[in-house]
């Protein structure tokens, strides 16, 4: 028999992903209680300089939408609280899909 907290939190995740949206970035990672994630790019309204907070949906999943259409392709990096940077290069989001990672910090 299926936990009744479990289903209600993966419904709540659905119901959080099912907009209709250009590009959406998903992030599973944990960051540690009270800390937030933030993303920086080049493209669909993102910038290198400031970040932008994404939305904590679940325990460990962090969401994104371009609020914006892209009309191509772009770079990123996450940030924990906007000041610690993901380990590795640049990712690059695909346009009209959504991008799902599991970034180190």
């Amino acid at each position: 028999m299926k936990d009744p907290a479990e289903t209600k939190c993966r419904r709540k995740v659905c119901t959080a992903l099912a907009k209709d949206s250009e590009t959406e970035i998903i992030a599973n990672v944990d960051i540690g209680w009270g800390n937030k994630l933030f993303i920086r790019g080049e493209g669909c309204g993102l910038s290198w300089e400031k970040g932008v907070p994404m939305q904590n949906i679940e325990n460990h999943l962090w969401y994104w939408e371009c609020p914006t259409p892209c009309p191509e392709n772009f770079q990123y990096k996450l940030l924990i609280n906007d000041h610690i940077w993901s380990l590795g290069e640049n990712l690059t989001a695909n346009r009209c899909t959504r991008n799902s990672i599991e970034p180190s910090f």
